[in-house]
């Protein structure tokens, strides 16, 4: 069950494949154990105690946890039993359980990973910088460009593109959210609900004119991210109260990619932090020159970390992987 949910939902020919490699191994440690017996003759259907027992899990992430419960409490049992049993093999039973434990203790490494995946909001509050890409800010293909903010340590990657033909967009997210996938970093979808879903994108980013965020969370499930844009703190409010895992703080400074909003500054920074209690980025007109200052006021402020979003600055560099990991050095410094 686990398998296909990271093959068809996921798309994650790793996880695919760590979770193939337990079924193949278990199934080959078994099958000179089980050579000429009949299992299910063992079935106790009629009187079975644990027949009527349903799963109190109602989400996916609940049903595939459910699931990892299952597969390790079964591989516990196997490397248990199988010390008892001699195998028609020339490993010993020793040898075949200890086999067995390993692949518990894998499928324990494949939980964490598939984690990151069932519940991005854990991962959202570890972020420090957050890269937009557009095609409207760039010279070379936009999955270039997700390539090398990636190798230079972007922890996460929003798509925003508000002109690209619907067909275009929704295959670029899923590139995008493939690659995302193979190095574990979040991937969002601004203002396009139905792309983030088809893509299965680890949330949204939602601004005031977009579909409203309690609507969103209904599609979008519990366990999906969802980010709205704020300019004050009556906007931050509101998005707080709607059930927004995170809000966007902006712009700091002058911003090329939205020329006609006016710096919000430090000042809304000190309201964010007496009266929100989500996490926040801070976006807008942020750069290399300009971060260390930011930097230096948000420690007065705040004792958590900042967390910056950053699009041109970054994506329009002659060399994006090495801007984004000086802007990641001088971040977390």
């Amino acid at each position: 069950m686990i398998e296909d949910y990271a093959r068809f939902m996921l798309d994650d020919e790793f996880l695919t494949a760590g979770l193939r490699n337990i079924r193949h191994k278990l199934a080959q440690l078994l099958s000179p154990i089980l050579s000429g017996r009949t299992i299910i003759s063992a079935r106790n259907i009629k009187d079975d105690i644990g027949k009527e027992s349903v799963s109190a899990a109602t989400t996916t992430s609940e049903v595939i946890t459910a699931n990892f419960k299952r597969l390790q409490e079964s591989l516990r049992s196997l490397t248990e039993y199988t010390k008892t049993i001699k195998p028609q093999t020339r490993l010993t039973a020793r040898q075949v359980s200890q086999k067995i434990e390993k692949l518990r203790f894998t499928a324990y490494d494949l939980e964490q990973q598939l984690s990151f995946h069932l519940h991005p909001g854990h991962g959202f509050r570890n972020i420090r910088l957050y890269v937009l890409v557009s095609t409207d800010l760039i010279h070379k293909p936009l999955i270039e460009i997700a390539k090398e903010i990636i190798r230079g340590g972007a922890d996460a990657v929003q798509l925003r593109e508000e002109s690209m033909p619907d067909r275009i967009l929704l295959d670029m997210a899923r590139q995008i959210r493939h690659l995302t996938l193979r190095h574990r970093i979040l991937f969002i979808v601004n203002d396009r609900l139905d792309i983030a879903l088809l893509s299965n994108a680890d949330g949204v980013h939602l601004g005031k004119d977009d579909i409203p965020i309690h609507q969103a969370r209904k599609l979008l499930g519990p366990d999906k991210i969802i980010g709205a844009t704020s300019h004050n703190i009556r906007e931050a409010l509101a998005a707080q109260d709607a059930g927004a895992d995170y809000i966007s703080v902006g712009p700091m400074f002058a911003s090329p990619t939205k020329p006609h909003l006016t710096p919000a500054g430090l000042n809304y920074l000190k309201e964010v932090a007496r009266r929100i209690k989500i996490p926040y980025v801070a976006i807008g007109g942020i750069n290399r020159t300009n971060l260390p200052l930011l930097i230096r006021r948000h420690k007065k402020l705040f004792r958590y970390p900042l967390k910056i979003a950053i699009s041109s600055s970054i994506i329009a560099q002659p060399n994006p992987t090495l801007t984004t990991r000086h802007i990641k050095k001088t971040l977390t410094k």
